[in-house]
């Protein structure tokens, strides 16, 4: 299993896109050297992404390794290629707000 993986999304929550290195692909499956797309949880939908031209169809977040993988239909990348991971940026942060609304009501 792959390690090293850098988890930007918890350093910098407004980074919109980052130029990455492919570190694995195993299927439909890519795992990247940088991740800023956020895997779905009990308590947020994760985001929308794009790996150059390939829309990311889910995120899942390997919890015992820490890391999150990429599903994309049909990948043709290779171990060591540059690529550039974008997030709907529209779509992150309105769920960002939503968030942060549930927080101050909740706290009501």
């Amino acid at each position: 299993m792959s390690s090293g993986q850098r988890l930007i999304y918890y350093e910098d929550q407004y980074l919109k896109g980052v130029k990455t290195t492919v570190l694995e692909v195993g299927g439909d499956k890519v795992l990247l050297a940088d991740a800023i797309a956020i895997a779905p949880s009990n308590t947020e939908p994760g985001d929308r992404a794009r790996i150059d031209e390939y829309t990311v169809i889910a995120t899942t977040k390997d919890k015992v390794n820490n890391l999150v993988w990429y599903q994309i239909e049909n990948p043709t990348f290779k171990v060591g290629q540059e690529v550039d991971l974008t997030i709907d940026w529209e779509w992150r942060l309105n769920f960002m707000k939503l968030h942060t609304i549930l927080h101050l009501i909740a706290g009501v």
